[in-house]
């Protein structure tokens, strides 16, 4: 059966932007909610910046929920220094719900890429 890809946004950006990290503990700032339809399959990839704060921060990504260790992406996210990749191409499906929250409010943003696959 082939399959198609189509480049979606993020559910939780606007229009493609990145997204700003608000929350500092769970629930995070909504990224993205994947496909609820058993015939798709939503390729995400999660890149993380601290554009313009002095120091590193932590970030926690929440992929699916907050059970420590299977649900969680914990790393220092190094500030001026780039981009961080956090999640790369977790292939996800059934509603789940990718979150992040920061150790400080406004200061770390993510850039989400979702890659739609479909069995046509």
């Amino acid at each position: 059966m082939p399959q198609t890809f189509e480049a979606i946004l993020a559910s939780g950006s606007t229009n493609g932007r990145q997204i700003l990290i608000a929350a500092t503990a769970t629930p995070g700032t909504l990224l993205h909610t994947a496909t609820a339809d058993p015939a798709e399959i939503d390729e995400v990839t999660v890149e993380l910046s601290v554009p313009t704060h002095t120091a590193a921060l932590l970030a926690t990504i929440e992929v699916g929920g907050v059970t420590s260790p299977n649900d969680l992406v914990v790393l220092s996210v190094n500030n001026k220094a780039g981009v961080t990749t956090a999640v790369f191409q977790r292939r996800l499906n059934g509603g789940v719900v990718v979150r992040c929250f920061a150790g400080t409010t406004n200061l770390v943003v993510a850039s989400v890429t979702v890659n739609r696959i479909s069995n046509a």
